[in-house]
């Protein structure tokens, strides 16, 4: 259970209480010289001097000179940031403090914030919110000039009437200069318009009670008596704008109470959905099914930010929501039950509305983060000069619906070169991939390595065999490799898959293994890699050929009939003789059996085997995959492939030179299918071993309403789609992907993209936390699964592995309680749904630059879906989905017809041959791509080569 009143980072010394409940009832803790505090303050404010004691107040008064306005906001906001009782002084301040009752004996910066931060621990005031002068000799108040600060008992005051009174006296203040503009911007013929307004009835009274403006009656034209209507939109309001009501959240539930209502069922638990286009609507998968439950607004998320596991407590049925599908249930956050979100975020700086404000205002780039308010003293001095900068900031304080404060951690630079967009991309999803640091080294052994004679007393000796990896040709992290032969005096063969033992070089616990731990994984961007391992470690643990290697084995015996023996584990030492390619790989398969192989045909071949020795391991190994492929699918396992793009980069400028469609041939599946096996064969054996603390991978099943409503949409284009079950929906897809006709084809393209919706993430758990059904993993149909088969990128194979070798009895049963394991999976979870959001965002970026350098592309596309004033689709030669805007069309050219009930669309092509096209969902259109601002994809409809009319 987490709360969001947290201890501020490090790099603040002033401590404070780590709840925050003083300020946040209003209390104030009592103290011996509570009295003789209230008497000074009350001398102060009627300007008389303490004569009895001489305090820091009197030495700004007589030497004002000794601080300028840089120093005091730096030693303000340094003093309020580190503290949650401080905070409330510097919200509402606009440039210093008058201080009082001190016994500091020279006013400078560093006595200011000792006495700041000392005040503060010794009398635990709840300070009140104070007006700053700024005044010169005369007593006006300029620009330019130094300050006093003063701070007094929020108690003596009367913190509340005192705050309530000041916002009276400044709605005032409005209410009358608008009543002045009323009245002298009127002629002489709205002066009885003008009088009307000008004395307030009781609604305007209403108005200005709760804080609003009555309106203003509106200046004629000089040109016309006409009221002129402006027509400018207000500006988007994002999540922590200026302009949205602030509110305090709500304090969060106590955990026993959560405990309670989770088990009762009054309250629910999730992940946080924000979306993407409102960050008003969050949401949350309801677990008995139906529509998710929605958290409409900002103060129903309490904070929460997306991805977090959060407790829901339901609201009363007369606040749910009506909407076309139904009624939807609403619910509002009462515990954070895992900040999976890292607080970060990349923006930009901007002043604050108010003038002479300690904070600046960061705005980051997704809008589904809440605004956060950021010290001056923390920002470089020209910040104003460079709005577009881009920066990264930290929330480590948010209390009010409008605001968050935070920290600003790094300056990013300047947005428009890779090297920043990629770097804003990887600190805004918060994966860190700083270099290791060489003090790390000492916790592995140095290249070249020697594996000790001791590992081959207990480890199966594999070097003689003909062992070796399958991979793409770039690829330099080989963590899995495979091997097939023969069984002598049997009718069998014997496959086997071998794994990287990293877990035999990364010790646990150690400062290094911590460090992988929060990594938990390689992050692949279109250009680059950043490896979750030192790199050292990386080339230490990869089964390089023509070295000797630590793995872990898994091996099956095969009878001739393709049925699949138990499996058989044991740590061993290999010898890989090869480094194959997918596409070497490939090119075996598709040849003829009678093929004679040359040496040169293939890459170079260690360890005394032939070619002809290489060529017979895939050709054995292809029809067992096969059948193990037609087998998952015949079993009800589910697979859907969505297009991905590669790149060619230019190795001198870094920049795309081309792309393609990735393939998925046969030589990927046979090496997928042995991975399944392993991974699913490893799963059985640590439930079995371990059934607390195994650590697992399930799939939950589809969004149940999200999946019927899909199947119910289909049907009126003449679709059946059985939702029933995952091998049901294979079904359908594959019908349509392995039909030749291009058009038949586009469907099943349209299909892939339109189930991934209602699919849930496959995530990591650990076994004790979940029932039998929830450690099922639908896709592929199986009751229990891990990931075991790439530990040198995946933490969670790291621990899967530390887990096997105990139930082989190489190392000791870990001390692991299922909390720590369910941490971890927690965590794994996180990075690796980052690392892939980096990557698509890092292939919409290259994409993006391709295109600005080509000038876009014209490209078939399939429609999803057909909207009030666009077209959702899936362009097929990139993979991407985008929106088309139908109202933003030149009308000279062409115009569209949007017939909502039928889902239909009639496009009429005005130049140059008055050309219709009659669209649906499925049916192909043509679009044109473009690079658009901030290096995104602008997608706009274009007229086909041939139409037929």
């Amino acid at each position: 259970m987490s709360t969001d009143c947290e201890v501020p980072s490090a790099n603040y010394e002033l401590g404070c209480s780590e709840t925050g409940e003083g300020v946040e009832k209003g209390e104030q803790a009592s103290s011996p010289e509570g009295g003789e505090t209230k008497k000074k303050a009350r001398r102060g404010r009627r300007g008389r001097k303490n004569k009895n004691k001489p305090d820091l107040n009197e030495g700004i008064n007589e030497d004002v000179d000794n601080f300028s306005r840089d120093t005091i906001i730096d030693a303000i906001s340094k003093v309020a940031i580190s503290s949650c009782e401080m905070l409330d002084v510097v919200l509402n301040t606009d440039t210093v403090v008058k201080l009082t009752a001190s016994d500091s004996e020279d006013p400078n910066a560093d006595s200011l914030e000792k006495y700041l931060s000392d005040e503060i621990e010794s009398l635990r005031l709840n300070l009140e919110p104070v007006s700053l002068h700024n005044k010169n000799k005369e007593g006006e108040k300029s620009e330019g000039d130094n300050f006093t600060v003063e701070i007094v008992s929020g108690e003596e005051l009367g913190f509340d009437k005192q705050k309530e009174k000041r916002v009276r006296n400044r709605r005032k203040k409005k209410s009358e200069k608008a009543k002045e503009a009323n009245t002298a911007g009127a002629t002489e013929s709205d002066k009885s318009l003008s009088t009307t307004k000008s004395t307030p009835d009781r609604k305007s009274i209403e108005i200005e009670r709760k804080g609003k403006s009555p309106k203003l009656a509106k200046s004629p034209s000089k040109t016309s008596n006409k009221a002129s209507i402006s027509k400018t939109k207000p500006p988007r309001k994002s999540l922590g704008s200026e302009n949205m009501e602030n509110e305090k959240f709500p304090d969060y539930m106590p955990d026993e109470l959560v405990k309670a209502g989770l088990e009762d069922g009054s309250i629910v638990k999730g992940a946080l959905r924000i979306n993407k286009k409102n960050f008003r609507e969050g949401y949350i998968k309801d677990p008995i099914g139906g529509l998710d439950i929605m958290l409409d607004g900002v103060k129903a998320r309490n904070r929460a930010l997306d991805g977090d596991e959060i407790a829901v407590k339901i609201l009363p049925q007369e606040t749910w929501k009506s909407c076309d599908r139904g009624v939807q249930k609403c619910g509002e956050v009462v515990a954070i039950l895992q900040k999976m979100h890292h607080r970060k975020a990349a923006g930009c700086l901007t002043p604050m509305k108010k003038q002479n404000s300690v904070f600046a205002l960061f705005v980051p780039k997704d809008y589904r983060m809440p605004r956060i308010r950021i010290p001056i003293s923390q920002c470089p001095e020209k910040y104003k000069d460079t709005p577009e900068m881009t920066y990264l900031a930290e929330i480590f304080l948010w209390q009010e619906t409008t605001f968050a404060y935070g920290n600003l951690l790094k300056v990013i630079g300047m947005p428009g070169s890779i090297e920043i967009e990629t770097d804003v991309i990887l600190l805004d999803n918060g994966l860190d991939v700083t270099p290791y640091d060489p003090s790390m080294n000492k916790y592995f052994p140095k290249s070249p390595y020697k594996i000790p004679v001791s590992e081959f007393m207990y480890r199966e000796d594999l070097r003689k065999q003909c062992i070796f990896t399958i991979d793409p040709s770039t690829a330099r992290d080989l963590d899995d490799a495979v091997s097939f032969k023969k069984l002598e005096g049997e009718d069998s063969y014997e496959i086997g898959v071998h794994i990287s033992d990293v877990a035999y070089f990364l010790s646990e616990d150690t400062p290094l293994d911590k460090i992988v731990k929060q990594r938990a994984t390689t992050t692949y961007l279109v250009q680059s890699v950043f490896h979750m391992l030192p790199e050292d470690l990386c080339m230490l643990c990869s089964l390089t050929p023509g070295e000797d290697k630590l793995a872990f084995s898994v091996f099956w015996k095969v009878k001739p009939d393709f049925s699949i023996g138990e499996p058989r584990f044991t740590r061993s030492v290999i010898h890989s003789c090869c480094k194959m390619s997918y596409e070497h790989a490939q090119a075996i398969i598709d040849a003829p059996d009678d093929k004679e192989w040359e040496e040169h045909e293939l890459p170079k071949i260690l360890n005394s085997f032939s070619v002809n020795d290489v060529v017979s391991v895939v050709k054995g190994l292809r029809p067992i995959a096969m059948n193990l492929r037609a087998g998952r699918f015949k079993n009800g396992a589910l697979r859907i492939d969505q297009p991905k793009i590669s790149f060619r980069i230019d190795a001198e400028t870094g920049l795309p030179t081309e792309f393609n469609i990735y393939k998925n041939m046969e030589c990927h599946r046979l090496i997928e299918e042995l991975m399944l096996l392993a991974n699913i064969a490893v799963a059985n054996r640590l439930f079995e071993h371990f059934p607390d603390i195994a650590m697992l991978r399930s799939h939950p099943s589809p969004h149940e309403t999200l999946m019927s409503e899909l199947s119910a949409s289909l049907q009126a284009h003449g679709i059946d789609l059985d939702v029933s079950s995952s091998g049901a929906i294979h079904s359908c897809l594959e019908k349509y992907l392995s039909m030749e006709d291009v058009e038949k084809r586009a469907i099943g393209y349209g299909l892939s993209t339109m189930l991934a919706k209602p699919m849930a993430r496959a995530k990591y758990i650990c076994s004790l936390d979940t029932k039998a059904e929830e450690q099922w993993h639908y896709a592929l149909s199986v009751p229990l699964y891990t990931h075991f088969t790439s530990p040198i990128r995946r933490y969670a194979d790291v621990i899967v592995h530390r887990l096997l070798a105990a139930s082989l009895k190489y190392t000791p049963n870990p001390d692991w309680q299922p909390d720590d394991v369910a941490r971890i999976a927690s965590n794994c979870n996180g990075k690796k749904w980052s690392a892939k959001a980096a990557g698509e965002q890092s292939t919409e970026l290259f994409l993006a630059i391709y295109l600005g350098m080509n000038g876009g592309m014209v490209a078939e596309a399939v429609i999803l879906s057909v909207l009030d004033y666009s077209f959702d689709v899936l362009v097929i030669d990139t993979g991407t989905s985008h929106r088309v805007y139908t109202n933003k069309l030149d009308k000279r050219m062409v115009s569209v017809h949007h017939d909502i009930s039928k889902k239909t669309a009639t496009i009429k092509w005005h130049q140059p041959d008055k050309s219709v096209q009659m669209v649906k969902v499925f049916s192909v259109i043509y679009v044109e791509l473009k690079k658009g601002n901030d290096k995104k994809i602008m997608c706009s409809l274009t007229k086909p080569p041939c139409i037929n009319e």
